[in-house]
């Protein structure tokens, strides 16, 4: 549940926590400040009744900045920075740091002067400063464009992932059979995962196309199918999606067709959502329209790589970092997003031509690369900063069901402390801390999320998923310490 428009005094969070005196004050001046500075100008109330606590959520436009919670019986603050922050400026600040990639421990005023002198200064990214317009810069457009086309191996690389995704399009035929009906929407499904998920072989790596295979994209899909499966509307689903990928005769440049097609798309989910937790589909298994936006765009933009722009976060952050906000006034309808996307990337192209004196083609396949150099760039150089791996590597509770999964016989090879966008949860998880296992499936399950109540406790949520990002099985553990927790984690798993 979240309550937007809600500051922390009114908050159904305060009335249901019960915290301590001292973590009350911290979070009422934490939000005086942040207003107050105008490094938000939005909040939000996240409360979860059924288990008595909650969190505020504070944002800057449609931009997240950082959720804070208050305690019951320590004298912190616990708040969780937006994933760009550069947490080697927080450090230097003398700021405590908590179990979380990004999340910090405030217990007194003058702590949390010194994270809003911060965040007031424009300190996010490594050199970086704030322009008049607010937004964050480490180089100049014309440093950028200097760069890349400097460098021969990124150029390089651009010219291998355009052939290769040529090859890929001009044997993708599945599309043109599922118009035709000659294969139905299931087998196109399976044949498309099939398909982007291979990975070519460049410099020794293994590279994947389209990066179609994670929750915006593959689990998207997955998820709109099962629910269309569990109601019995296939035929249904794939009179949506066709219409939804048809591309509409337009004018060059022009993508207000768009905004029809993501409406009527976003319109028809959330009926068949409905319809599906009607008839006792599980709410948690239900998709997000918010990856909609990629998940069309990505069947347009196959269709044309060179006009239509695929909404990559690559291609987003990009555009933020040279100074492009895609931030508006107020929380813009999910259908309107991408047409202020594109009017960006065209906003970059004028400007592009502005600093080389010539015709820039609208060639949004090659926008795309220069995005994904600026982005990847910065943060491989916010990585170099920071010297500090994820903090579950070395946090010996994780390492401890790390070693009961591989008892029961889940062999997972990879954990890390994962952000609640990149799982696929909804936006009540945001600041959760979330533990995440992954690695070979047993009986289907592939990855075990637990997120966390708060770092005081040992309750938390448990979901078993499948390798599609499918809940299998879910529990919520209260514990009264570790070896309590770890019992009913064995007892689950068996």
């Amino acid at each position: 549940m979240v309550n937007k428009g809600v500051r922390w005094n009114e908050s159904e969070t305060k009335k249901i926590y019960n915290a301590n005196k001292e973590t009350e004050m911290l979070m009422r001046y934490l939000e005086e400040r942040l207003f107050e500075k105008e490094i938000v100008d939005n909040s939000a109330d996240s409360p979860t009744p059924d288990r008595g606590f909650g969190r505020m959520i504070y944002y800057s436009g449609s931009r997240r900045i950082l959720v804070s919670a208050p305690r019951k019986r320590y004298k912190h603050i616990h708040v969780v920075l937006s994933n760009k922050i550069n947490m080697a400026e927080v450090k230097k600040a003398g700021i405590k740091t908590g179990n979380g990639k990004t999340d910090v421990m405030l217990t007194s005023n003058e702590e949390i002067n010194k994270l809003v002198s911060l965040l007031e200064t424009g300190w996010e990214q490594p050199g970086g400063v704030k322009d008049e317009a607010g937004t964050y810069k480490t180089r100049t457009l014309e440093d950028w464009l200097q760069l890349y086309e400097k460098d021969e191996a990124a150029r390089f690389r651009e010219h291998f992932i355009l052939y290769e995704r040529e090859a890929f399009i001009s044997n993708f035929t599945e599309l043109v059979e599922l118009r035709n009906g000659t294969i139905n929407l299931g087998e196109f499904k399976k044949i498309l995962d099939q398909k982007t998920k291979a990975k070519v072989e460049f410099e020794g790596n293994r590279v994947n196309l389209w990066g179609f295979s994670g929750f915006s994209g593959q689990m998207f899909f997955n998820q709109l199918y099962n629910m269309a499966e569990y109601t019995e509307t296939i035929e249904e689903l794939t009179t949506e999606i066709l219409a939804g990928i048809q591309i509409s005769d337009h004018e060059e440049g022009d993508f207000n067709w768009t905004r029809e097609k993501l409406g009527r798309f976003g319109e028809y989910i959330k009926s068949l959502k409905k319809r599906a937790i009607e008839q006792g589909f599980p709410p948690k298994r239900c998709p997000n329209t918010r990856y909609m936006t990629f998940f069309l765009s990505f069947f347009w933009g196959i269709q044309g790589m060179e006009k239509y722009p695929i909404y990559y976060k690559a291609s987003r952050d990009g555009l933020e970092y040279l100074g492009y906000s895609l931030a508006t006034d107020t929380q813009a309808a999910e259908h309107h997003k991408y047409n202020h996307f594109v009017d960006k990337l065209y906003e970059l192209l004028e400007d592009m031509q502005k600093y080389r004196g010539e015709k820039y083609m609208a060639d949004m396949m090659s926008l795309s690369s220069f995005l994904y150099y600026v982005a990847s760039s910065i943060e491989a150089e916010n990585n170099a900063e920071d010297d500090d791996k994820d903090p579950i590597i070395n946090d010996e509770f994780a390492l401890q069901i790390r070693d009961v999964l591989f008892e029961e016989g889940y062999k997972f090879s990879q954990m890390k402390t994962a952000d609640p966008e990149e799982t696929g949860l909804e936006e009540e998880y945001t600041g959760s801390l979330i533990w995440q296992y992954s690695g070979e499936s047993k009986e289907d399950v592939a990855g075990l999320l637990i997120i966390w109540e708060s770092e005081e406790t040992y309750n938390a949520d448990l979901r078993i998923e499948n390798e599609e990002g499918d809940l299998l099985r879910g529990k919520s553990v209260d514990a009264l310490d570790d070896v309590k927790f770890l019992n009913e984690l064995r007892g689950y798993l068996q």
